[in-house]
């Protein structure tokens, strides 16, 4: 049964075709909104409320796009509301550090077999660096491998500006994971 069908089926009353889609994206969901949220119950609590959200507006699903994307733009929404304060003060990057990079550059990939744990905590802590909605931007693009369209759709942006804040953000981490304790 394909996704439309199981929709179908549920407007129809098989109210218990819907715990198809809890098994298949309620981890991918809970990722999404545990990078966004501070606290491990409020991001249960807000993934909770995107399923329940999306189960009772489930008739006005267009299917214009994937029900996934659907559900994170659901989710998304509801953990910005939740996400009170940013994790860390925002960082705030020198211009001139802006500057001195090409758009095109590259972050260093970690091979998580050959990873350093300084290595991956350098990571860790410049990526707790980032405000909510860039975390959730890089996790959408580079964990889930979403394309910059469903990105889109899911932040609610434009594909373009999808595309440019990916460069920024590429800039503005592989500055917090050059400069150690250089004030930015």
């Amino acid at each position: 049964m394909t996704e439309t069908e199981r929709i179908h089926a549920i407007l129809a009353g098989h109210t218990e075709e819907f715990a198809w889609f809890l098994d298949r994206y309620a981890d991918a969901t809970h990722r999404l909104v545990a990078g966004i949220v501070d606290c491990a119950e409020d991001a249960e609590e807000v993934t909770q409320d995107a399923f329940i959200r999306a189960y009772e507006k489930l008739s006005t699903f267009r299917g214009d796009c994937r029900f996934s994307t659907w559900l994170y733009r659901i989710a998304y929404r509801l953990a910005l509301r939740r996400a009170r304060t940013p994790r860390t003060e925002q960082t705030v990057v020198d211009e001139r550090l802006w500057e001195s990079l090409s758009d095109d550059v590259a972050l260093p990939l970690l091979d998580e077999s050959e990873a350093t744990d300084d290595q991956v905590e350098r990571l860790r802590q410049a990526l707790d660096r980032l405000r909510p909605d860039e975390r959730t931007l890089l996790m959408l693009t580079y964990d889930e491998e979403r394309p910059a369209a469903e990105v889109a759709t899911i932040m609610g942006l434009s594909e373009g500006n999808i595309r440019t804040r990916l460069c920024r953000l590429r800039k503005k981490l592989f500055i917090l994971l050059n400069h150690d304790s250089d004030p930015l």
